[in-house]
């Protein structure tokens, strides 16, 4: 990432600059892109719409008391941007903690994150609700009482390990896992799908009875999305978006402190419970924000908005 938000702008500006002709209406970036050097590099591009959607931020954390190469480059995005958009309740909270804090030991940015908090918006990301039936009428596979699926990419690998292991004291549990493996604990067998595999991951999700996440700083999760819709009982930290995408009414028997322990509990209660998955809450209409047909309508017509106003952000 920090080579991304170096040299981002760099590559981008010199294949404009050597490769490109026609119209630009609008500009739509990520936050993995330092936009302010964009377009500091190719000035005609300050005058056109521009959006970032942020999947992450790169801000230090509110606490942190040492200084990085990389960070502002977030916040000056954000601040040379028309728009920026959030993929959670949860990430738009965080990134303005953050901002703030930063703002406060750079006073030179003065007013800057009122400035931008006026042109954020949340818009979940769009996503296919009705992909895991579809493989489920396909591929038919049956689901096992004794299967987790876990996604292990940015997880807490130590809490992670701590958990399976006092589980695998008690009973044998098998894993379906997608993301690095290299220190995940071998008390439990497990089978690796591949990040770009999405039929398999689907089907892992319906071969297991429980969905485990433990990514302490998650902002959006369309893994979880999807094992909710497959039938799994999720057990998942009572933080980060899980609490907005978990309704209040199911929390106590879905979401669970950053423990061990605790994590243990209720990944015995979550195997142990046949009833989930044959009954489960109605996730397609909790999850109706975001679905894919009028997630991208809105997306569209929001672009159309802006790519029709000319506004400039020079």
């Amino acid at each position: 990432m920090e080579r991304r938000l170096s040299a981002a702008a760099n590559w981008f500006a010199a294949q404009l600059v050597r490769h490109f002709s026609g119209n630009i209406d609008l500009l739509f970036t990520s936050d993995a892109m330092n936009l302010a050097s964009l377009f500091r590099l190719v000035p005609e591009l300050a005058c056109k719409p521009s959006v970032v959607y942020f999947h992450d931020n790169h801000l230090p954390q509110a606490a942190s008391t040492q200084s990085g190469p990389f960070d502002l480059v977030n916040l000056n995005a954000a601040m040379v941007a028309t728009e920026i958009w959030f993929n959670s309740e949860y990430h738009h909270r965080t990134f303005f903690e953050r901002a703030t804090a930063l703002a406060g030991r750079h006073p030179e940015l003065g007013d800057a994150v009122p400035l931008i908090a006026d042109k954020a918006s949340m818009l979940p990301p769009p996503m296919d609700l009705r992909f895991v039936s579809d493989v489920r009428g396909h591929h038919n596979p049956q689901r096992r009482p004794d299967t987790i699926f876990l996604e292990t990419r940015d997880a807490d690998i130590d809490l992670l390990n701590s958990a399976l292991q006092i589980v695998a004291r008690d009973r044998s549990v098998r894993l379906v896992t997608v993301g690095p493996v290299d220190r995940l604990t071998n008390a439990c067998e497990r089978t690796t799908v591949r990040e770009s595999d999405e039929i398999g991951q689907a089907i892992g999700m319906l071969e297991s009875r429980v969905m485990l996440s433990v990514k302490p700083d998650a902002k959006s999760d369309y893994l979880f999305v999807r094992a909710m819709l497959s039938g799994c009982r999720p057990v998942a930290l009572q933080e980060c978006v899980y609490q907005e995408m978990v309704p209040e009414s199911l929390a106590e028997v879905c979401l669970c402190r950053r423990d061990p322990e605790a994590i243990a509990h209720m990944l015995h209660v979550a195997l142990d419970d046949s009833h989930w998955a044959a009954h489960p809450p109605d996730w397609r209409r909790l999850f109706a924000p975001f679905d894919a047909i009028p997630a991208c309508r809105r997306l569209d017509e929001r672009l159309e908005t802006l790519a029709e106003s000319k506004v400039s952000t020079a």
